[in-house]
């Protein structure tokens, strides 16, 4: 009872600093002076009064408190407001929306080059990422990747088996019988990158793997142990090509709780993993 008077006099004081309601408070103060006054006053007082100036106390009272649920309602639906804006633009902070699919070149690799401990790849061929490697000016992607690697950065590239059934199953569902060609198209030309790298003897270490069941997203995860950490997340949608899926690119220092629970789902994903190939000869499985 003693904090909500509290609170109600912090209100009140603030009103009168901002110059709001000051005509209802001036009213009620009035009200007031006359109910003391006809208490207290000659003649006796007027019960009729009294519960005509109780009467009216509590109408203002109520419009003060209306008007302070207007002011209250008004800025939650411009915070809203704005907020809904924000999100049909892509500009929600922390989270970047790619409504028509891929990620513009430029925005693409600034985002992969902010890594600075790890990558993990998670897809399904992720024919395009390794197009990167092999098909574009080395000096452009696949060299400042490789000097961050040979300075301790970590990657972690996942495929779909080949030969699982969610695979085969995928591929008959899209009616791309070459979707495991795909896939071991990316697997030889991972194996080639592996090698290179063993030559140079970096810090760091890049590392391929196969999964056995369906990621359902396509995703790219950076840092996910540090505040910084970002992730492109693309999602399969039946009957939907890849290059026209929208993307989204997530910051966890804005949205902690989505991106870990997309990083559980890649800690879930890789548990039955196999380690196929690797730059440090000493960890080769393959």
């Amino acid at each position: 009872m003693v904090n909500k008077i509290k609170n109600r006099l912090r209100l009140i004081w603030s009103d009168i600093r901002q110059f709001k309601n000051l005509e209802l408070y001036l009213i009620l103060v009035v009200i007031l002076a006359l109910f003391i006054v006809d208490i207290f006053g000659e003649p006796s007082p007027s019960a009729l009064t009294e519960i005509l100036l109780a009467a009216i106390a509590v109408l203002i009272y109520g419009q003060i408190e209306a008007r302070h649920l207007e002011r209250k309602t008004t800025t939650h639906l411009e915070a809203l407001s704005q907020k809904i804006d924000r999100l049909q633009e892509g500009k929600e902070a922390g989270i970047k929306v790619y409504a028509e699919g891929r990620v513009p070149d430029f925005d693409f690799t600034s985002f992969f080059f902010t890594a600075q401990k790890e990558i993990f790849v998670i897809g399904i061929s992720t024919t395009n990422l390794r197009q990167r490697f092999t098909e574009q000016s080395s000096s452009y992607f696949k060299e400042p990747i490789f000097d961050k690697i040979g300075k301790g950065l970590q990657v972690h590239w996942y495929l779909l088996d080949s030969e699982s059934t969610a695979a085969k199953e995928y591929a008959a569902d899209r009616q791309e019988p070459e979707i495991p060609e795909r896939i071991e198209a990316t697997k030889k030309a991972l194996a080639k990158i592996v090698q290179e790298l063993r030559q140079r003897n970096g810090d760091g270490v890049f590392n391929v793997y196969l999964y056995p069941r369906f990621p359902y997203c396509y995703l790219i995860m950076i840092d996910p142990e540090d505040s910084h950490g970002q992730m492109i997340v693309s999602h399969y949608l039946h009957n939907l090509s890849r290059k026209d899926t929208p993307i989204y690119q997530i910051e966890k220092s804005h949205h902690p709780i989505l991106f870990n629970r997309y990083a559980q789902m890649v800690t879930d994903l890789t548990a039955e993993s196999k380690l196929i190939a690797t730059s440090k000869p000493d960890r080769d499985q393959a």
